[in-house]
């Protein structure tokens, strides 16, 4: 089976344009509603291009938006970087449907090119399709902290990993 990945744009590469389509993405109220810390200034253009130039300077974060055919699907990223493990996080442009598997297939693909065996997620307990996503994807439930599941995946020894890295 071949899998087709999306074009990954690093967020300190963005152009304005591409800048204000991401903020508006996760300005959506069904996706502004799971984030996480930076969460906090949602309407604030100024505290998003502020947190793009921060990424600029820090090693143990990256942040990719995600395009196919041109459109933005929407963003993945691994902050808490170690050499060998990161916690995770995306989420969708609102104005598409079904790009789940998308984002999650391209997720691995650069965990894999970031030479990643661990990959940690934090998902609030109401947000069922992220967890579902996840799960679907092999990630495994370690437990609940707070209003969040906390689910973990083993990219050295996952059969999904390596089927699709078979077929990249």
């Amino acid at each position: 089976m071949f899998l087709y990945f999306a074009m990954l744009k690093d967020f300190c590469f963005l152009n304005n344009d591409e800048i204000l389509a991401v903020f508006h993405a996760r300005s959506q109220p069904e996706i502004y509603s799971f984030l996480g810390d930076f969460s906090g200034r949602k309407n604030e253009l100024k505290a998003f291009k502020n947190f793009i130039n921060y990424l600029k300077t820090q090693n143990n974060k990256k942040y990719y938006a995600i395009y196919e055919n041109g459109s933005f699907l929407g963003v993945i990223c691994f902050f808490d970087i170690t050499k060998t493990a990161a916690q995770i996080g995306f989420y969708k442009n609102p104005d598409f449907k079904k790009v789940g598997d998308i984002l999650i297939k391209n997720l691995l693909n650069k965990a894999y090119e970031l030479g990643l065996k661990e990959l940690f997620a934090r998902v609030k307990k109401d947000n069922e399709k992220s967890l579902n996503l996840l799960k679907n994807s092999h990630f495994l439930e370690l437990g609940i902290l707070d209003d969040q599941i906390i689910l973990f995946k083993n990219l050295f020894y996952s059969k999904t990993c390596k089927n699709f890295l078979k077929n990249p």
